[in-house]
């Protein structure tokens, strides 16, 4: 089954804090079910994720919390529906 939404653009909306609010746009989704996630994937080095959240759809942000401050971060996105994921969207930073 192929997975039929955009490569995700993150945003990250908050820097230099121990918080950081992601949004993106939800490509088509026509035929979503509850199944459908988006996984996080961050780290503190480039292309080098060791943490990750998921965010169930509909949603399209979430706020990770607990970061150390004044420490740069890491994010890619990918869609799932539970049996096949999307490429990592871009990176972005903060």
């Amino acid at each position: 089954m192929k997975i039929l939404i955009s490569i995700l653009s993150l945003l990250a909306f908050t820097a230099l804090s121990a918080d950081v609010k992601l949004g993106w746009v939800n490509g088509d989704n026509a035929g979503a079910t509850t199944n459908w996630q988006t996984i996080i994937y961050f780290g503190t080095s480039s292309s080098n994720y060791t943490s990750q959240v998921t965010v169930n759809w509909p949603s399209s942000q979430v706020t990770i919390t607990n970061l150390q401050a004044g420490k740069r971060y890491y994010f890619v996105a990918a869609h799932t529906d539970l049996e096949d994921i999307s490429d990592l969207s871009n990176e972005v930073n903060s």
